[in-house]
């Protein structure tokens, strides 16, 4: 299980005093030295996850503190933005009703989604095939 700290400094508080027995964090917020302190003291830690902006305000001390407990900080690479409504499904089934004979604007009627969007997500599967295509050729 994973606990994920976020929030509010009292709701992340209040999630380490709940999660006693957590041996993987998440960090969402920037890390204080009382932060850091109550994650040591308040849970079984032995990792902790976050992003590399999170990673950048780690003190020197923080991090000297957390490795000699033993405690892994992992970084991990997050994508930014507004996660995307529609995904490569929604785009083979468009593919397939207007390979089944319908317009693009009945097809993107019925998936409930713009025809631009359609149009899209058409293109970046095209896309996606013919770099594979490319690759298994090379």
């Amino acid at each position: 299980m994973m606990l994920v700290l976020s929030g509010t400094r009292k709701a992340i508080f209040e999630a380490l005093a709940k999660a006693k027995d957590e041996t993987v964090v998440l960090l969402k917020v920037k890390p204080s030295a009382l932060l850091v302190a109550s994650i040591l003291n308040q849970t079984k830690a032995k990792k902790i996850i976050c992003s590399e902006g999170i990673w950048k305000t780690f003190t020197k001390k923080m991090i000297s503190a957390l490795s000699d407990m033993g405690i892994v900080i992992e970084v991990t690479s997050l994508k930014n933005g507004r996660p995307y409504k529609f995904d490569e499904k929604d785009a083979e089934k468009g593919n397939s009703l207007i390979n089944g004979g319908k317009t693009v604007k009945e097809a993107a009627k019925e998936l409930k989604m713009s025809e631009r969007a359609l149009y899209y997500w058409l293109k970046r599967m095209k896309k996606r095939e013919s770099a594979t295509r490319e690759k298994g050729n090379i």
